[in-house]
């Protein structure tokens, strides 16, 4: 039987996936899978002779590890791969990619491994 953490960490990942998330869709290679997912950033500093600043920023993406299923398998994102999500006609497409000093381009968002948050950097808008 699970722990209490354990069972908050899923309780609160499906409360997110039910009320906080948006539908996208996660590519790799020919393979588009559809899920839900909900929105982070993650702010990058540069320093600045004035002190430090927000030079960019990321859009994150927090999914439900158990969603992440390609070829037929769990998998964990890679750098290179691509989320699409459609906003008003839009399609934005962002590549998951490592933020600048980590070497993983996700982490982990609880301690049992249910909920990943995915960093990306916008690539392009089709309209």
């Amino acid at each position: 039987m699970p722990d209490m953490l354990q069972r908050s960490a899923d309780w609160l990942a499906g409360k997110l996936n039910a009320h906080a998330s948006h539908m996208v869709t996660y590519v790799r290679g020919d393979e588009r899978l559809t899920l839900s997912a909900t929105f982070g950033q993650t702010a990058l500093n540069a320093a600045e002779d004035v002190g430090p600043r927000v030079d960019s920023m990321e859009r994150d993406f927090l999914l439900r590890a158990a969603d992440l299923v390609l070829e037929g398998l769990h998998a964990l994102p890679r750098a290179g791969d691509r989320i699409e999500e459609l906003v008003d006609g839009k399609t934005y497409v962002f590549e998951v990619a490592s933020p600048e000093g980590r070497e993983q381009p996700f982490r982990w968002s609880d301690a049992n491994w249910r909920m990943m948050r995915v960093h990306t950097k916008l690539v392009r808008i089709d309209e």
